[in-house]
């Protein structure tokens, strides 16, 4: 394979850097999909270095306090931002 020998396809600490974090967004999403507490929820997993963030919707605290301890447990995990707002705790601008 020729083309895999040209420089724009050599791996490099950059590219090393994109699977890592692609690598761990895998395998947070296989900890949430195998936590029975976690397995119906769906929210967005971003990451950068062990640093993890996670955005979305969840309904109640004990599903945003799920998704912490089950991120927090997957090796590689170094920081978490979670950033999931829980619908029960969100008031509409009308005041109900």
């Amino acid at each position: 394979m020729q083309i895999a020998r040209e420089p724009e396809f050599r791996e490099t600490s950059e590219s090393r850097r994109a699977l890592a974090d692609l690598a761990l967004q895998a395998n947070i999403r296989a900890a949430v999909r195998a936590d029975p507490a976690t397995r119906d929820l769906s929210f967005a997993v971003e990451s950068s270095a062990g640093k993890v963030r996670l955005c979305g919707i969840v309904t109640t605290r004990e599903e945003w306090r799920n998704a912490e301890r089950v991120v927090t447990a997957v090796p590689g995990v170094t920081a978490l931002k979670n950033e999931l707002r829980v619908t029960e705790e969100i008031r509409s601008p009308m005041g109900e």
